[in-house]
């Protein structure tokens, strides 16, 4: 039985890794902006021991913009730098990896719910194959690496709760801890999935010894109240708080407020407004009404959440294949079948795909979110696994029902990788800074031909240059601005706007011979003077077709009169 184990593991874990791996470096094209600013300023600590403001090696966090994001996973990512390389995917290795490695603690947390290899290797299979799994693993999503030790801890929880042993539950405090490090949803999920544990205890005809029990039930309660705390620490620090405050239902984004004065302003009586107006039910509707998006069918199995970073063309979160299982569970015959299963964790486990969307319901920006939701694949998988389960003991001609399964699994998959490795950059192209590797790439290449080069500055890019140059030079600290922006280095120019026609020439002498990286939407700026003289040296095409930057020549010596009448405008 070990063995069947092992190779089961083993088999699982190799088409997960292909799955992520299998043209990770190119898919997508670019790395976009989450990835370059998490890979680089973990790089970059890990290179000087401090970061970019000058701080010392930091634990909890690096500001952004404002945010305040934790840094452990920063370096995390990084490591992948070293194994794989200063490059796309050096950057994303270390998150397709642990991606991969989750598969073995849900793979054992399935045993023990259903005590059948072939559901457990199923939950396994799903999580090498999901939509959900693959897109978030394959773009260095914090959730993946918090949800490898999340997971990890809940096997050892299971174990706790099943065999009562307490060791288990101080084995498994560690790997819960350290989500609190990784990603800010996690301060939410990983208290709350302590909440019910005391019920396993409270029973006392279930426990010969009752010293025995209540120390259980002592422990049990103490971790919830511990991470309670942490979490109420971390939430209400000013560093803890920064990403929360900017996407919350407590926003002024949300509409609550400003809907709640609105209806306000048309009632007559004072006290009625307020006690249909407040905003106790303005702000419990608003988490209703973003949380139930989590369950929805239509984003979860058809057109996939409302971030687009993580968008692919006509693919759900979950495969169609899941959503009968789930609702063949919903059978009294299932029931039936099911019932030796260790039936108080599959319940819990329900417990635990609820509170999973409650960091979704708390936020408003880019919603559904499912990187905000990330365990909740993992527990839909769970769910589906009952009714998988149930056909595992129906036979047709000595051939498991559930065997069948399979064929349609696989079809969705070759039809959801076909989009990906082939359509994805045409909708996520928007957040990729798609062209930026190549162009900075080149203006690298021919840099010391000319006197200065202008780009702009915005949107993470001088990360771009930074980073495919491997120049994580401690020369740098405190030159950075919050959003990664800084003014120049070397002879490179940055600006923190798209389109800088003006400041462009205010900086260029009469024998200079610069370059100019435009976006396209600047380039109309420069031909509107017919007196303009400039080169077209490349252009950098997007997924979607069009072209995000175009590379230019300027000669001074050749725009002497522009350059005059502009001189002459700009002193006016």
């Amino acid at each position: 039985m070990k063995k069947i184990k092992f190779l089961s593991l083993f088999f699982l874990i190799l088409v997960a890794l292909f799955l992520r791996f299998y043209k990770l470096d190119k898919v997508p094209n670019s790395l976009h902006l989450d990835e370059i600013a998490n890979v680089y300023t973990g790089r970059f600590i890990l290179e000087n021991k401090v970061d970019l403001y000058g701080n010392k090696f930091p634990l909890f966090y690096f500001d952004k913009f404002g945010d305040y994001p934790p840094v452990i996973p920063m370096y995390i990512q990084a490591i992948g730098t070293y194994i794989f390389g200063v490059n796309d995917l050096g950057s994303r290795g270390m998150t397709a990896i642990l991606g991969c490695l989750v598969i073995i603690p849900v793979f054992f947390i399935v045993l023990i719910i259903f005590n059948n290899l072939k559901t457990a290797f199923f939950a396994g299979l799903l999580v090498a194959v999901l939509p959900w799994q693959i897109v978030f693993a394959r773009q260095s999503a914090e959730a993946v690496i918090a949800s490898f030790f999340y997971f990890f801890g809940i096997w050892l929880l299971f174990n706790f709760i099943n065999k009562k042993k307490l060791n288990q539950l101080f084995f498994s405090l560690p790997f819960f801890f350290i989500t609190f490090f990784i990603y800010p949803s996690f301060r939410i999920i990983t208290p709350l999935t302590f909440f019910p544990l005391f019920i396993f205890f409270i029973n006392k005809k279930n426990f010969k010894n009752q010293l025995e029990r209540k120390k259980l039930l002592f422990y049990s309660i103490f971790s919830f109240l511990f991470f309670s705390l942490i979490a109420f620490l971390i939430i209400n620090s000013y560093w803890g708080k920064g990403r929360g405050l900017q996407v919350s239902i407590f926003n002024f984004v949300s509409g609550v407020e400003n809907n709640n004065l609105q209806l306000i302003y048309r009632e007559k009586n004072p006290l009625i407004a307020r006690i249909f107006n407040n905003k106790i039910i303005g702000y419990s509707r608003k988490f209703l009404e973003e949380y139930f998006k989590y369950f929805s069918p239509s984003y979860l199995f058809i057109s996939g959440g409302g971030e687009i970073t993580h968008k692919v063309p006509n693919t759900g979160e979950l495969y169609l294949t899941i959503l009968p299982l789930i609702l063949f569970g919903l059978l009294d015959f299932t029931r039936k079948k099911n019932r030796l299963i260790n039936k108080p964790l599959f319940y819990y486990s329900i417990y635990l795909i609820l509170i999973s969307a409650v960091p979704g319901g708390l936020t408003v920006v880019a919603v559904p979110n499912f990187h905000r939701t990330f365990p909740m694949s993992i527990f839909y998988i769970i769910l589906a696994c009952y009714g998988f389960n149930a056909l595992t003991f129906i036979k047709i001609k000595k051939i498991d029902l559930s065997f069948f399964v399979y064929p349609f699994l696989f079809m969705e998959l070759i039809y959801f990788m076909h989009n990906f490795i082939n359509h994805v950059d045409y909708i996520q192209f928007i957040r990729n800074n798609e062209g930026a590797r190549e162009a900075f790439l080149k203006i690298a290449k021919n840099k010391n031909n000319y006197s200065k080069i202008f780009t702009p500055g915005n949107n993470y890019l001088p990360l771009y240059y930074l980073y495919y140059q491997k120049n994580f030079s401690k020369d740098l600290v405190g030159k950075f601005k919050q959003s990664y922006y800084v003014s120049q280095i070397d002879n490179i120019y940055f600006f923190d706007q798209d389109c800088f026609f003006d400041k462009t020439f205010k900086k260029i002498n009469n024998s200079d011979k610069v370059l100019l990286l435009l976006k396209e939407q600047c380039i109309s700026d420069y031909f509107k003077n017919p007196k303009i003289n400039l080169t077209l040296i490349d252009k950098f095409k997007t997924g979607y077709g069009n072209y995000s930057f175009w590379l230019y020549e300027f000669d001074a010596l050749k725009n002497k009169e522009f350059l005059l009448d502009f001189h002459n405008e700009y002193k006016k």
